[in-house]
């Protein structure tokens, strides 16, 4: 009766198949597992890569873009004014304004490498922008280069960038990338006619050297939105240690330093 339902009878000390079959798969040979610090064991490492992070890309390009019409709404603004200042102490602003020039040197130097980078990460080859090391002169002629044809080149990828997205040939949050730090660069290149225009519309002495700072403080605000809040954790970790002692209270009421090594030192320490 047995036989005829498909399975035969079990004979005195035999083994089935079931018994015999481990239940646990064995572990993959030591050879394909990778031991990471993080997630701990597991496959091998295939290849690596840079992803987008959409929220800072977004927020700085929007800034960016903002403060780039802004600088030009105020170089077509102003310039009036510039025109009936400009004889008033010329000597002055001139040497106010080819400072301003200089120092937005710096600037456009780390957003031309800025877009090598972005553009690397565009083409999934940053490994290889990485191991490339552009002299300072390089950069900084490419950079000239680029301030020479960003103003007609911008405008057109603006206009056709959601079209190619649309297409599915790009990563919609590379292209994003990609775009924002041509509209960063911008930005840069922009501070020198804003600076022209704010410097030769001032009409005191006061005025020249105010307004010069203000060009380069205004500058790097984009930056600092961002970063005020990424640094959220830091703030917290930074505010414990410069305002708060660590320490540890033993069974005995003993108060000491948790970490005296590691500890900053206080202001009382110095001071007294």
């Amino acid at each position: 009766r047995a036989s005829f339902f498909g399975k035969k009878p079990k004979e005195e000390g035999a083994t089935s198949e079931e018994e015999t079959t481990p239940l646990t798969t064995e572990a993959p040979p030591a050879d394909d597992v990778y031991d990471h610090p993080h997630y701990g064991p597991g496959p091998k490492l295939a290849h690596t890569k840079f992803t987008v992070r959409p929220e800072e890309v977004y927020m700085k390009g929007i800034l960016a873009f903002v403060f780039s019409g802004v600088s030009l709404f105020t170089c077509f603004y102003a310039w009036p004014e510039v025109e009936a200042l400009y004889e008033y102490e010329t000597t002055w602003k001139q040497f106010m304004f080819w400072l301003s020039v200089v120092l937005t040197i710096p600037s456009m130097y780390q957003t031309t490498l800025m877009m090598f980078t972005f553009v690397a990460v565009f083409r999934d080859k940053v490994d290889a922008e990485l191991k490339i090391r552009r002299p300072i002169w390089l950069v900084i002629l490419y950079g000239v280069g680029f301030a020479i044809i960003m103003p007609f080149v911008l405008p057109v990828l603006l206009v056709l960038a959601p079209f190619v997205c649309l297409t599915g040939l790009v990563e919609n949050d590379k292209m994003a990338l990609v775009l924002v730090a041509m509209i960063d660069f911008f930005q840069t290149i922009v501070l020198i006619p804003l600076a022209y225009v704010v410097v030769f519309s001032a009409d005191c002495t006061e005025d020249v050297f105010l307004k010069t700072v203000v060009v380069q403080v205004y500058a790097t605000m984009d930056d600092e939105f961002v970063r005020a809040f990424l640094e959220g954790p830091n703030v917290k970790q930074e505010a414990l240690d410069t305002y708060c002692d660590y320490v540890e209270v033993l069974e005995n009421g003993v108060v000491r330093h948790a970490d005296p090594l590691e500890r900053q030192a206080s202001l009382a320490e110095f001071a007294y």
